[in-house]
């Protein structure tokens, strides 16, 4: 691919490669070869998978615990998204980022990143994510022993959740 110059297909066999390295343990490797891709598919500006190797990027960080370098790459995945105008993605991405804030603990930032998944699931009309964003907040504010801020926020999802009939979810 190098020598016809097919930079696509080339990003997605060190796509590939990277998925290999990674699935072997090999997390530097898998990095190296999620940015090499990431750098092709900025070149042919392919910014829908340039952002979804950020995405992967981050995902391959946050295994090793390497939080902060996590956060920067799903950042820059949701930027790239923002970009381009794919909304769910983005907030999907944010999500990514609640996720490492959760677990290191940092609620105010996790709410901050849910609280970006709550606008953009409005902005779309995604009332099947907005409900589960609202709950997670309302775990983090539990979280913070900030229980009115918890019911506050689980009563907006468990309207939601029966707005949509999504019985299940609207008791839990």
């Amino acid at each position: 691919y190098v020598e016809i110059g097919d930079k696509k297909s080339q990003a997605y066999n060190f796509e590939w490669i990277a998925f290999q390295y990674q699935e072997l343990g090999e997390k530097d490797k898998a990095i190296e070869f999620y940015q090499k891709s990431a750098n092709l598919h900025a070149e042919i500006k392919n910014i829908n998978d340039q952002a979804r190797m950020f995405l992967q990027i981050g995902t391959v960080y946050s295994s090793i615990n390497q939080p902060e370098k996590a956060v920067e790459s799903y950042q820059k995945s949701a930027n790239l998204y923002q970009e381009i105008g794919r909304k769910v993605d983005e907030a999907a991405t944010f999500f990514s980022i609640v996720k490492v804030h959760f677990d290191q603990k940092q609620y105010e930032k996790a709410i901050e990143s849910l609280q970006n998944s709550v606008n953009l699931s409005r902005e779309t009309g995604d009332k099947f994510s907005e409900p589960v964003y609202l709950q997670l907040i309302g775990l983090c504010y539990s979280e913070m022993n900030q229980i009115e801020k918890e019911l506050e926020f689980n009563l907006q999802s468990f309207a939601l959740f029966q707005e949509i009939k999504d019985y299940r979810n609207a008791i839990t």
